[in-house]
């Protein structure tokens, strides 16, 4: 079955659980884009306390996500103590093989020569993504010809993913970005995919409503627009890609923060998103989920008790079959599922 989807996802356990819960007819039509962090050392973990959190890590893929694809893309705090390009290098090399997963395909910037220079040792057939992002797409076009002269990677066997970031209703400036980027890329339909991805979900969700259904529109529906023309045009494999409901901005949750119960819902044009009380507030007593729930259901744009393992969770939820409340990386997890089910129906 072809690719349709590339969804751009944390390595969080939320996220775990909504891959193991997708349908098999869906999750056959996805490649997760992996973002893997690396497990939080607190400072009285010892040597085989920290040891314990990497195999587990490195176990998690195969339990998540068995004998299906995803591109495996480590973020910088990887190599934070690396003092040499062969440590770096060394890192990946350590944690892929830890992995030791048999459909993971490599992932890094396009501007990562060091390990770049090493994909083809660490896979000779799963092949290597690469991400351009910022200001790696002055670069692009030179980039990849000196990559393909050296032999580190082949187009045949190269997903590129052009990474837009965040898009915002004034489209035009990423139009160009995206077309220059596309032109820029010599014999382009000979990559394996173009990966195209961009992300409109709000920035900023604290000051919402809580007794309303809050709605935004869904910009990367333009991106995606564009996407089909400019694949039309120069003729190469295209696959949509996107972040969900994910704020790239958000930080790091730390003790002192407070956070609302929130629910985060797709449709084809509207991000939707329920605001409940802070937890403090008792944000995630049964009652208020409820509310929250019931709010959603019945909004014309909701999909169904059917559609997906989240909208499941939300009307057994609302009408009180369901007496669990989870917590929040549950609900990540509920709107990731639902999501992704959505975008492979809708592509």
């Amino acid at each position: 079955m072809s690719i349709k989807y590339v969804p751009i996802l944390r390595w969080k356990a939320g996220e775990k659980n909504c891959l193991e819960n997708l349908s098999p007819d869906i999750s056959s039509q996805i490649i997760p884009f992996v973002e893997v962090s690396p497990p939080t050392v607190s400072p009285n973990d010892d040597e085989a306390s920290t040891e314990k959190k990497l195999t587990r890590l490195f176990s998690s893929f195969n339990t998540s996500w068995e004998n299906k694809p995803f591109y495996l893309y480590l973020s910088d705090g990887w190599y934070t103590d690396a003092d040499s390009p062969e440590q770096i290098s060394e890192i990946y090399d350590d944690l892929f093989k830890g992995i030791n997963h048999p459909k993971a395909i490599p992932a890094f910037d396009i501007t990562d020569e060091i390990n770049i220079s090493n994909a083809v040792a660490l896979t000779a057939s799963n092949g290597v993504c690469l991400r351009v992002s910022g200001n790696s797409f002055e670069a692009l076009s030179q980039s990849l010809s000196d990559y393909i002269e050296k032999s580190w990677i082949t187009p045949q066997n190269t997903d590129l993913l052009i990474d837009l970031k965040y898009i915002d209703e004034d489209i035009y400036p990423k139009k160009a970005v995206l077309t220059t980027a596309i032109s820029d890329i010599p014999n382009i339909s000979d990559y394996r995919r173009i990966i195209i991805a961009s992300c409109s979900f709000p920035k900023d969700v604290s000051n919402l409503r809580s007794d309303v259904v809050n709605e935004f529109k869904r910009h990367e529906i333009s991106i995606h627009k564009i996407s089909l023309d400019l694949e039309s045009k120069f003729g190469f494999n295209y696959v949509y890609a996107d972040y969900g409901s994910m704020n790239l901005n958000e930080a790091a949750f730390a003790p002192y923060m407070v956070p609302n119960f929130k629910i985060k819902y797709s449709t084809a044009d509207k991000y939707l998103v329920v605001k409940g009380l802070s937890l403090k507030k008792g944000g995630l007593e049964l009652a208020n989920v409820v509310a929250g729930c019931r709010l959603l259901v019945n909004h014309p744009q909701y999909s169904g008790e059917n559609f997906s393992y989240g909208d499941k969770i939300i009307a057994t939820t609302a009408n009180g079959t369901n007496t669990k409340s989870g917590n929040l990386t549950n609900w990540v997890g509920y709107s990731f599922n639902h999501h992704i089910t959505l975008i492979v129906s809708l592509m």
